[in-house]
């Protein structure tokens, strides 16, 4: 099951800018996502693993809040955020993209292949 459909896909690539819309959605909810994901960015330390292992966790704890935030409003946030920065980093580097998923495919997914998957984790 796919939340979108192939027609979805060619209205983006036809494009609609001049169309009238569906409808709207209630975003409320998901500024909430967005500024949470915001503010957890604006303390992130890049270079610094635990600050990067402690994002990934305040990011994941967003879907179990009081509020009960969708797991599809937070990869909404973070899709969203991704696709900003790497845009920017583009804008930099006009081979970030292609620079970026070597890496993964020469580094990162063999390491994690490797391990089995298995990431640390503290009580």
């Amino acid at each position: 099951m796919s939340f979108f459909e192939n027609e979805d896909f060619e209205k983006i690539i036809d494009g609609y800018g001049d169309s009238v819309p569906d409808g709207y959605v209630d975003a409320s909810r998901s500024f909430k996502v967005f500024e949470e994901f915001t503010e957890a960015l604006s303390v992130l330390n890049i270079d610094d693993e635990q600050s990067r292992m402690i994002f990934m966790m305040r990011i994941i704890n967003m879907i179990d809040k009081e509020d009960e935030l969708s797991p599809f409003e937070v990869l909404s946030a973070s899709t969203y955020h991704i696709i900003n920065l790497l845009s920017i980093c583009v804008g930099f580097k006009e081979d970030f993209m292609e620079t970026y998923t070597n890496m993964m495919y020469e580094h990162a997914l063999p390491e994690l292949k490797k391990d089995g998957g298995d990431i640390p984790y503290w009580d």
